[in-house]
């Protein structure tokens, strides 16, 4: 199974149900478009998210990995 990270360093997060919650990127880096490809190939992918990200599951400080 194909694997990858994706950090959530910056953008918004919505919650959208009891287990759904959509990300939105608001970098304009062209870097940062291998996310949209990624998700097409990638079974599971392992979220690290930072205290700049606009979410109520954003940490205080620093980056935290939450899960897959």
């Amino acid at each position: 199974m194909l694997m990858s990270s994706s950090p959530l360093l910056t953008g918004t997060e919505e919650v959208l149900g009891s287990n759904k919650t959509k990300y939105i990127r608001e970098s304009r880096r062209s870097a940062d478009m291998h996310f949209s490809l990624l998700t097409q190939m990638i079974h599971q992918t392992r979220v690290l998210r930072g205290h700049t990200l606009k979410s109520l599951h954003a940490p205080a400080a620093g980056i935290r990995y939450d899960g897959l």
